[in-house]
């Protein structure tokens, strides 16, 4: 394979490919998104030429470094990998008849067995239509090491532009985005330059400061895929302008807020006082808005809950609103510092992040105009509009953390409280959903704050 360059591989790209390599096919993501049933084959497969052509990660592999062996982990996450980029793409369109797909077109990135994207070997970005018996489908399939969740809507997005372009006969539209190159690059000068070693260190010592202790009742099993089960608490219209009201009090972002509810709950449960959560979607800058790429990063955010509910959201929400200004330290760093390693491993883990929907009927639609997706119509029209808290099985994919929010912060809100059935009571569970709950329904229009858990 020809190449025009390399680059060097960040952090979570290096600790991607080592676990593709210890279990293949573990950090692979899968796309599923309905297409309408007059989509002219050609003219998809057009649209998908020009996507490989605008984004440089499409044509680009994670491979071993020159030969050497670094002196520390955080220098074997820098200098382990190299990212080479050839001079043309590799990859097409197929037409294929699955033997199983995605259970549900829910708008996200999901798992399945038996598939694998080598990101070692072109094309790591795969594009397939499934031609099933009952809806078509075009599949995305790829490597986490390579694209993050957010990425994968570009993709979609771009590929419904490029087909109703060629569709319609008009020229060509804009050319390649800001690459992953680039991104990589301003990471690396950050860490050469010292800045960021040090500020990694210093999120290190606050690992060390965690008093989350081991759920013992809990079996030591880390089967996967793990199963996983979810209690989502529905908002109706009322409590969603509470917790609206709550958000605009608090100056934060929705998601800031859920995790300070989320760390508050968890800690009334288990006795906490100081949580590390990781949100796996953090840090994307704005010029890479439109582009394809790990730009997204895992990131923990710190909750010390004995300072108070607002504490805790001024305290989340500034890690939250860092990447605007600079880039934190990616968890896979924090991760590989010899002391807290021991710790996040010995720890249970919490995650939290918001759910992402296509737009539906694509972007930037009018009237007229071709539609490549089809979706489903939203389903919450039919939900009685009362505050609720309901059971639900998620997908479930390889090294899920042990307790995740998720939040839906589309019209009336959903917080799903999503946990590992081997290693979370389904009890604590639900009633951290019950929690969450409460302290929306007693905070917001009435004037009252969020009570800290005693």
């Amino acid at each position: 394979m020809s190449s025009s360059f390399t680059y060097p591989a960040i952090p979570s790209q290096s600790a991607f490919r080592a676990i593709d390599r210890t279990d293949p096919g573990l950090t692979t993501m899968v796309y599923e998104r309905p297409v309408a049933p007059h989509v002219r084959t050609a003219l998809l497969r057009q649209a998908v030429d020009e996507v490989y052509q605008r984004h440089e990660v499409l044509r680009t592999t994670l491979v071993d470094a020159d030969p050497g062996s670094p002196s520390s982990p955080l220098e074997t996450l820098w200098l382990g990998f190299r990212n080479v980029v050839a001079e043309r793409p590799v990859g097409a369109l197929d037409v294929i008849v699955p033997s199983h797909t995605l259970q549900a077109d829910h708008g996200e990135p999901g798992w399945l067995p038996g598939l694998r994207a080598d990101p070692g070997r072109l094309p790591v970005f795969r594009f397939q239509l499934i031609d099933g018996p009952a809806r078509r489908k075009l599949r995305i399939l790829t490597d986490h090491a390579l694209c993050d969740r957010w990425s994968l809507f570009v993709l979609q997005r771009d590929i419904e532009r490029s087909y109703r372009r060629i569709l319609a006969g008009a020229p060509a539209g804009a050319g390649e985005t800001y690459p992953f190159s680039a991104f990589a690059g301003e990471l690396y000068a950050r860490w050469t330059s010292g800045a960021l070693e040090a500020r990694t260190k210093a999120l290190g010592e606050k690992v060390l400061a965690l008093d989350m202790s081991h759920i013992s009742e809990i079996s030591e099993s880390l089967s996967e895929p793990a199963s996983v089960e979810s209690f989502v608490v529905a908002l109706s219209s009322a409590s969603t302008r509470r917790f609206e009201a709550l958000y605009s009090q608090a100056g934060s972002s929705r998601l800031g807020v859920a995790i300070a509810l989320f760390a508050n709950a968890v800690a009334a449960e288990f006795g906490w006082r100081r949580l590390a959560l990781l949100t796996p979607h953090a840090n994307r800058p704005i010029k890479a808005r439109g582009s394809v790429g790990l730009f997204a990063d895992a990131q923990y955010i710190f909750a010390s809950v004995e300072a108070g509910f607002e504490a805790v959201v001024r305290e989340v929400s500034a890690s939250l609103k860092e990447p605007l200004t600079s880039t934190p330290p990616p968890a896979a760093l924090i991760q590989a510092l010899p002391g807290a390693r021991e710790v996040l491993q010995s720890v249970p883990r919490l995650a939290a992040d918001v759910l992402i929907r296509p737009r539906r009927g694509g972007p930037d639609l009018r009237a007229g105009q071709v539609q490549l997706f089809e979706d489903a119509g939203e389903e919450e029209a039919d939900r009685p509009d009362e505050d609720a808290i309901v059971t639900f099985t998620p997908p479930s994919w390889p090294g899920q953390p042990d307790l995740r929010l998720t939040c839906n912060f589309s019209n009336r809100h959903e917080l799903s409280v999503n946990y590992r059935v081997d290693r979370i009571p389904a009890s604590s569970a639900r009633a951290i959903a019950q929690r969450l709950l409460r302290e929306i329904q007693s905070a917001g229009t009435s004037g009252r704050g969020v009570h800290v858990a005693k």
